[in-house]
């Protein structure tokens, strides 16, 4: 077993699967019940989640609150329901031809934020 998570490290995590669920810290906030202040606080570490609230935020971020202690979190979430929408409609498109240019596209745009 490793060693335990900071709550600086846990807060990141919460940050990136927030993120990955494409919700604001406003809106995380709405969904959990508290200021969007007490989810920055919890996303830089200055305050500690209990298990209430780490329930309650991997509720509303759609995921188990195991997912704050793995190291493969990102890659394991959940997909956003803007996610599913893309994925449905790139599949309806039905040309592989249209749909290797959007791919083409996607990770250009993409590379340009990184």
């Amino acid at each position: 077993m490793g060693k335990p998570l900071s709550s600086k490290e846990i807060g990141e995590k919460v940050r990136l699967l927030r993120k990955h669920a494409g919700l604001t810290q406003e809106k995380l906030a709405e969904l959990v019940g508290v200021s969007f202040q007490q989810i920055q606080k919890y996303e830089n570490g200055s305050t500690k989640l209990n298990t209430d609230k780490l329930q309650q935020v991997a509720s509303a971020l759609n995921v188990s609150a195991s997912a704050f202690f793995g190291e493969d979190t990102y890659e394991k979430s959940p997909l956003s329901d803007r996610e599913k929408k893309l994925i449905k409609a790139f599949r309806s498109l039905g040309d592989e031809e249209i749909q290797d240019g959007l791919v083409k596209l996607i990770v250009k745009a993409g590379t340009k934020t990184i």
